[in-house]
């Protein structure tokens, strides 16, 4: 099923849709608003200050495995400083670079970290209320918008994902055939041991197919008759026959004999009766 819905969708009428759909979206988004409620998001809980630190370790990282390109760097704009003074400088200026961060890392109340914190707010409020953020936002998104009308980004990414799922369901091992039966299977599996999930699952099919047919008894009455209608009287009556032959068997023998029973009586009492 899946290669044949794929390989009827055109990719252009994919591209458009998409291209409407999310266009349209990120129309109605405000940017900078939207920036400062996902920073303040982001800062409101505890996770804020690992975050802080894991960023700070990743600083200290970055410093002390590019030491020699440091160096490198401040060789060539200090030309006239021989070697060793520059790799005397550079070490110390890293030395004392990596002392703050582990500092900072060390102590939930230093005065940096408090200086971040302060100045992160600061921007959040700024994104929120600033109307000059909000024009800057503005801007970068009307930027966004013209360039994605203007290349075909959609049309790419529909083609890759429908290839990668074509050639998943044409292979041996189909992840996505695999997931489905597990799901499929867990699904079955769990629903087999859970009555009270039974129970409710019946009543609400019960209430879909009430509902359903109340709202179309109409058309089923209607069906029903044009399909009786189309019914062959001779070929009911055979169908029938065969159906319950044994029981109007039955019912004639017993209508007979009931009928003989029931004539007799009547022809005895009119004779006594004269």
């Amino acid at each position: 099923m899946v290669p044949r819905v794929l390989t009827m969708i055109q990719d252009e009428d994919v591209a458009r849709f998409l291209t409407r759909t999310l266009l349209g979206e990120l129309e109605k988004i405000n940017l900078s608003p939207l920036a400062g409620e996902v920073l303040e998001l982001i800062t409101s809980g505890g996770q804020y200050q690992a975050l802080f630190d894991d960023a700070f370790k990743g600083i200290e990282r970055l410093i002390t495995g590019n030491q020699v390109l440091i160096l490198e760097k401040f060789g060539e704009a200090s030309k006239y400083t021989p070697g060793f003074v520059d790799q005397y400088i550079v070490d110390r200026f890293v030395a004392g670079i990596v002392r703050l961060l582990q500092e900072v890392i060390a102590d939930p109340e230093h005065p940096l970290r408090m200086q971040f914190a302060d100045s992160t707010r600061k921007l959040i409020e700024k994104l929120k209320t600033s109307p000059e953020m909000y024009e800057r936002g503005a801007a970068i998104k009307r930027q966004i918008i013209d360039h994605l009308r203007t290349k075909p980004y959609y049309a790419a990414l529909w083609n890759d994902i429908k290839n990668r799922i074509l050639a998943d369901v044409a292979s041996d091992r189909s992840r996505l055939r695999e997931t489905a039966s597990s799901l499929l299977t867990a699904l079955g599996s769990g629903l087999a041991k859970d009555a009270v999930m039974q129970h409710k699952l019946n009543e609400w099919l019960l209430g879909a197919l009430e509902t359903l047919m109340l709202a179309h008894r109409h058309q089923i009455s209607l069906l029903i008759i044009d399909v009786v209608k189309s019914w062959d009287a001779r070929d009911v009556s055979e169908k029938i026959e065969l159906e319950i032959g044994k029981d109007l068997q039955f019912i004639r023998l017993n209508g007979t004999l009931v009928g003989g029973c029931v004539g007799v009586l009547l022809h005895l009492l009119g004779m006594l009766l004269s």
